[in-house]
């Protein structure tokens, strides 16, 4: 009797991409913060010059942030303040990352 196994195929593309993805994981990010969302959605903002990830998991608020300015002179209080302007509050502090 034999038994089947499924064929083990190296897939390169999909080897590359999730390298990448590990890559922009480490690198992604300036500052991590909670926020409370406009009426407690879970939407994430959409910011002019930033660029955000968002994860439904927080302690304090709604959301949890991942921010990274796409303008060089753009900084954690140009940041509080368009996400302000959006209704959202930022809880907590604003944890800078630092490079690896």
């Amino acid at each position: 009797m034999t038994t089947f196994q499924p064929a083990r195929t190296s897939h390169p593309s999909l080897a590359r991409a999730e390298q990448a993805a590990q890559r922009d994981e480490r690198l992604f990010g300036t500052w991590v913060m909670e926020v409370s969302t406009p009426q407690g959605t879970l939407t994430a903002p959409q910011l002019q010059d930033w660029e955000v990830r968002a994860w439904p998991v927080a302690r304090l608020g709604d959301l949890t942030l991942e921010v990274r300015p796409l303008c060089p002179y753009l900084d954690e209080n140009d940041l509080c303040a368009e996400l302000r302007r959006g209704g959202y509050q930022v809880l907590g502090p604003v944890r800078a990352r630092r490079p690896e």
